[in-house]
C-alpha cells in the first residue's frame, strides 16, 4: 500500500505501461466515496490533458 498523491501515482503507472485507457470508479457506497472518487477522477482528467 502506498500514500501520498493518488492522482499521481495513478498517472505515472499508465505512463510507464503504456496504457491506452484508465478506468477509475467508485462504489455507491456512501456520498463521502462518492466525492472523493469524483475528486480523483477530476484531478486525473486534469492532470493528464494539462501535460
Amino acid at each position: 500500500m502506498q500514500h501520498g498523491d493518488a492522482a499521481r501515482a495513478i498517472l505515472e503507472l499508465a505512463k510507464r505501461v503504456e496504457a491506452n485507457l484508465i478506468v477509475l470508479g467508485a462504489r455507491q457506497a456512501s456520498f463521502w466515496l462518492t466525492q472523493i472518487a469524483n475528486g480523483l477522477t477530476l484531478i486525473c482528467l486534469h492532470r493528464l490533458l494539462v501535460q
